[in-house]
């Protein structure tokens, strides 16, 4: 028998939120010409893992795929391995849904394919030692880890070429080495030259073990890299080699090689995860440091690990609070559908959609699909969770109120208006309106995404960085001469921001729906000193939001300044088919362009939803002049620029005199429209 053994195969998931011509597309262009490349070599062994949520798409669009999936099982060609069911980033989801979803993906392979899977595949090789105990539980005998765990664990090099056992509260677990650098590889080298380095490892007498699991869309995700792999067979051309290379190489299945060698050593991994989830997670800075040691040779390997303790899933939390805020109400979800009693249905029609919500896609900026910067991959967690939700609510037992929470684990009480038809969520920081659900179609119109400091793959920086979220009732103190333009490019002083002011309650009522904050600070827009005391009252009624502001002049002197109340609204697009703003007038509504504009004596504005058919409309007592302009960042894989949300600002110019107030109502209000 060969003492080089290869597990080789590809690993295929698609995030949720993606249209079915865009997973057509792609089913077409790669997974369709893998396996029939891979088909045609029957005595090579592969291990392939599916997420369940692309079986369930295959299953529906094309059937016959599953069909030669389960021919290739059934011919001992094929291992499937576990995983969980909607491919989330697994140290971040509760315990129960992480067994929930393991299990979840083991039923239907089994009833689909026959063998139970004995392996899992980890989201992004996310790995935190915790899971070592919750993956035993529900039957995982094994699963994969990159190169960075295995130097991170403090094994060398010539080590790692064989599996180890790790170990949790008494529970083991087999981990298996991914050479993510080999994968690399196979997108570039050409065939020979990808199977002599593979024999470059074969050592006379000694046993070793290579695991190449490459993602199923990397072949051909390019039209060069289509015509590459399978217009110019180049793959056909490796699987020959390889199947030809017998006499010093086995292709083995994962299973397989544990029943003929149980590992004999033992390893601890820490916290960490595969290079591209760990250089995303990096600022600019910290990756700059890690290209640049990742340019040496072996030794820039092995440095690389004193860098790559900084790069694992939860900075994502902190770097990115869009994606703080979706862990945060998927946390709380989870919390609600866990509250559910005696229902089993109801339950478990939470559950799935709680685990729907889950898809780790949409939490971080994946260079794959856009991630956490494609708003549709964001929208479509959102819904999931937002459904949930709902289900968790029994009609005539669920009575509107407001419910205080700490809701994004920062220890602040956070306020959250539960309604019928609308959730709306104010922070203390700020007295900031953070998440606004409309339930009627499961939207969030705060579902927002700041501009960020990012190095797109061709170097360029995007020019403008947002220092605070895009969320709604900000409120700014500018000077006279600051204009459009300058609030675009953030050229004010940052302490004309008044977003992250720590309001104190003065008022929550649950029943009737009120809420009341309240803050006093200095300010010194236009350089003009002063100190101001805000007070907002917010009421909440069906679909609609009361706003009531008041300014007082807390000092002593007269002060001048220029107030704005910034609203940031998420739809799905700003093209015309999707999204129409309307400017009221008198009886009239004007439609205006979505780019940048300067609105006078605005008095109400009106977005129209087209996709959802519904509307959200602005109205403010005091006449304003407002800007309205759109937030685009870039996305990372290409760095072109992708539409976020719409921002709207009204401006009052206010001048008080000691103890004198300003006081203003807004409104919004949410409501769908008329089917034609």
């Amino acid at each position: 028998m060969p003492d080089l053994k290869l597990i080789f195969g590809t690993i295929n998931s698609l995030p949720l939120g993606l249209k079915d011509p865009e997973i057509e597309k792609i089913y077409q262009r790669d997974y369709k010409s893998f396996i029939a490349a891979v088909y045609n070599f029957p005595r090579l062994c592969c291990t392939f893992h599916f997420s369940g949520s692309f079986l369930l798409w295959l299953d529906t669009h094309h059937p016959e795929f599953t069909g030669v999936l389960q021919e290739m099982t059934g011919r001992k060609q094929l291992e499937m391995l576990g995983g969980a069911f909607y491919d989330p980033i697994l140290p971040i989801i509760p315990r129960a849904d992480r067994i929930g979803q393991f299990e979840k993906l083991t039923a239907w392979l089994r009833k689909n394919f026959g063998p139970r899977p004995r392996g899992g595949w980890i989201g992004e090789t996310e790995w935190e030692p915790f899971l070592a105990s919750a993956l035993s539980s529900c039957g995982m005998d094994y699963v994969f880890l990159s190169d960075n765990h295995f130097a991170s664990a403090g094994i060398a090099f010539d080590q790692r070429f064989q599996p180890y056992i790790t170990e949790d509260q008494g529970q083991t677990l087999t981990i298996f080495p991914l050479f993510d650098d080999w994968g690399q590889d196979l997108l570039s080298l050409e065939p020979q030259e990808i199977v002599e380095k593979i024999r470059s490892v074969h050592s006379d007498g000694a046993r070793r073990l290579l695991t190449i699991l490459v993602d199923g869309s990397r072949f051909g995700g390019a039209a060069e890299g289509h015509k590459r792999w399978y217009r110019e067979k180049r793959l056909e051309k490796l699987l020959g080699l390889l199947q030809e290379a017998g006499d010093w190489l086995e292709l083995i299945h994962p299973g397989r090689f544990l029943r003929q060698y149980p590992p004999k050593l033992k390893a601890y991994f820490p916290c960490g995860s595969r290079t591209g989830l760990m250089r995303s997670a990096f600022t600019p800075e910290e990756k700059s440091l890690y290209d640049a040691l990742a340019k040496n040779t072996k030794s820039g390997r092995e440095k690389r690990t004193v860098v790559s303790g900084n790069g694992f899933f939860r900075r994502f939390l902190t770097r990115y609070p869009e994606s703080n805020d979706l862990y945060a109400k998927m946390q709380y979800t989870h919390i609600l559908v866990n509250q559910i009693k005696g229902d089993k249905y109801r339950k478990s029609a939470a559950q799935e959609e709680l685990w729907k919500g889950q898809q780790g896609f949409a939490y971080w900026p994946s260079p794959a699909f856009g991630g956490i910067y494609r708003n549709g991959l964001r929208k479509k967690a959102y819904h999931d969770l937002i459904c949930a939700e709902k289900i968790t609510r029994r009609k005539g037992v669920f009575i509107p109120s407001i419910v205080t929470a700490d809701f994004d684990m920062d220890r602040r009480t956070e306020y959250l208006y539960q309604g019928n038809e609308m959730n709306a969520y104010v922070h203390t920081l700020g007295a900031r309106l953070f998440e606004l659900d409309y339930l009627p179609i499961s939207w969030n119109y705060l579902d927002t995404m700041a501009r960020r400091y990012e190095t797109a793959e061709g170097g360029e920086e995007h020019p403008v960085v947002d220092f605070y979220s895009r969320k709604t009732f900000i409120d700014h103190f500018f000077g006279e001469n600051t204009c459009i333009d300058d609030f675009e490019k953030l050229n004010f002083p940052s302490d004309c921001f008044f977003g992250d002011a720590p309001f104190e309650l003065v008022k929550c009522d649950r029943e009737r729906r009120e809420l009341v904050l309240e803050y006093t600070g200095d300010i010194s827009a236009g350089g003009v000193g002063g100190r101001i005391r805000i007070v907002k009252k917010f009421i909440f009624q069906g679909s609609s939001i009361n706003l009531y502001y008041t300014l007082t002049n807390a000092g002593g002197r007269d002060i001048a300044f220029v107030f704005g109340s910034e609203m940031n609204f998420s739809f799905l697009s700003k093209k015309a088919d999707a999204l129409k703003i309307l400017r009221v007038e008198d009886e009239s509504r004007v439609p205006i362009s979505p780019e940048k504009t300067v609105l006078k004596d605005l008095s109400g504005l009106v977005f129209e939803d087209l996709l959802h058919n519904t509307t959200l409309a602005f109205s403010t007592l005091e006449p304003a002049e407002a800007w309205s302009l759109p937030v685009e960042t870039l996305l990372p894989e290409d760095g072109g620029p992708a539409y976020q949300s719409s921002c709207l600002l009204p401006r009052w110019k206010i001048a008080l005199a000691p103890q004198a107030s300003w006081e203003n109502r807004l409104n919004l209000q949410l409501e769908s429209r008329p089917s034609v």
